[in-house]
C-alpha cells in the first residue's frame, strides 16, 4: 500500500509528531523517535572508525570521549534489564513487540532529511524480516576490507549468498539536498549535537551473483516497521549506543547484484568501501522500545 504521508509516532509515550508528505513509505508504527542521546564534548560518531577525543564508533556511534558506553543487557547475560540502556536500543527483531524502554522524547526528528551516509553490514543486522529470494552463488568476493600491516588478515570480502543490510542515514546537520560530506568520514558529519536524532532507512538484501538490483536503491514502497532505537555497528556490543535513530526497517528482502555491489564499494560519494560488522541483537525488553510491528509475510 502507498501513502502520501507518513506519520511519525512514539509508540507509548502518546506524542504523536508531525507528517511528512514526499514519501511513498508505508510505515506500520509510523515511527517517530526521539532521543535520550547525549554527545559531549560536541563528539562525532563514525561508522566503524574513531571518533573525535578518541571514542571507538561503529555505524553512527556516538563519541563521549569513550566513557558514557554504559553495559547493555543484550539478551547474553539473562536478560533482567540489570544494566539496561537509557535509550532504546537496536537492532531487534522486527516480528517481536516485546519492549519497555520508551526513552525521553526532547522534541519530533521528522527534519533529519540530508542523506549524510550510505553504508551495509554483513551479516544483516535486524531479524524478522521476510525470507530472501532465492539467489544464485559463485563469483569471486566484492567489497574486500583492506589488509592492516601488523594486524590479522582482513575481513572475508561479500560474496553471493551473503545477507547484508543497507543503511541510508539522515541527519539535520546540513539542509535537505545539501552535498554529500567530504568521504572516508563515516557518520561524523551526521552528529553535530547533543541530542541528536538521526533517521535511518534499513533494507536487508541477499546479495545474487547472477540476478539483483543494479544499484544500491533506498527503499520508497512497500511496508517498514518503524521504532525508536540508537545506532548500531559490532563495536556497540556490549555497550549503549547514546545516539537516537528513527529507524524505518524495510519489512522485506530485496536481491542485490555481485558485480553492481562491488562498483558501489570502488566508487560511491561516501567512501564506503567494504561492509561493516553486525552488532549483536538487543532482545532485552528493558532495552528495546514498545512498538506494533509490520506485519511479516
Amino acid at each position: 500500500m502507498q501513502l502520501w504521508a507518513r506519520m511519525f509516532l512514539v509508540v507509548g509515550s502518546g506524542l504523536a509528531i508531525g507528517c511528512e508528505s514526499e514519501s511513498t513509505k508505508d510505515s506500520t508504527t509510523g515511527a517517530d523517535a526521539a532521543d535520550a542521546a547525549d554527545a559531549t564534548d560536541g563528539a562525532d560518531a563514525t561508522d566503524g572508525a574513531d571518533a573525535t577525543d578518541g571514542a571507538d564508533a561503529t555505524d553512527g556511534a556516538d563519541a563521549t570521549d569513550g566513557a558514557d558506553a554504559t553495559d547493555v543487557t543484550d539478551g547474553t547475560d539473562g536478560g533482567d534489564g540489570a544494566g539496561a540502556c537509557a535509550l532504546p536500543q537496536a537492532p531487534r527483531d522486527i516480528s517481536i513487540v516485546d519492549g519497555t524502554n520508551a526513552g525521553v522524547v526532547p522534541g519530533p526528528g521528522e527534519d533529519a532529511k540530508w542523506l549524510c551516509n550510505v553504508h551495509f553490514h554483513n551479516p544483516q543486522e535486524h531479524q524478522g524480516v521476510g525470507a530472501c529470494p532465492e539467489v544464485t552463488t559463485g563469483g569471486e568476493g566484492v567489497c574486500a576490507p583492506e589488509a592492516v600491516e601488523g594486524e590479522a588478515e582482513a575481513e572475508e570480502p561479500v560474496h553471493a549468498g551473503d545477507v547484508v543490510e543497507v543503511h541510508w542515514v539522515y541527519s539535520n546537520c546540513q539542509a535537505e539536498g545539501s552535498p554529500a560530506p567530504e568521504a572516508g568520514q563515516g557518520l561524523t558529519p551526521c552528529v553535530c549535537a547533543s541530542g541528536q536524532i538521526l533517521r535511518v532507512v534499513g533494507q536487508v538484501m541477499v546479495v545474487d551473483e547472477a540476478d539483483g538490483a543494479t544499484e544500491l536503491t533506498e527503499p520508497t514502497d512497500g511496508e517498514f516497521a518503524g521504532y525508536l532505537g540508537s545506532t548500531t555497528g559490532d563495536k556497540w556490543d556490549g555497550k549503549c549506543s547514546d545516539i537516537g535513530v528513527n529507524w524505518e526497517v524495510a519489512t522485506d528482502c530485496a536481491a542485490i547484484n555481485l558485480a553492481a555491489l562491488g562498483t558501489w564499494c570502488e566508487d560511491n560519494a561516501f567512501g564506503e568501501h567494504h561492509a561493516h560488522g553486525a552488532r549483536e541483537l538487543i532482545t532485552d525488553p528493558a532495552s528495546l522500545s514498545p512498538f506494533v510491528p509490520a506485519p511479516v509475510e
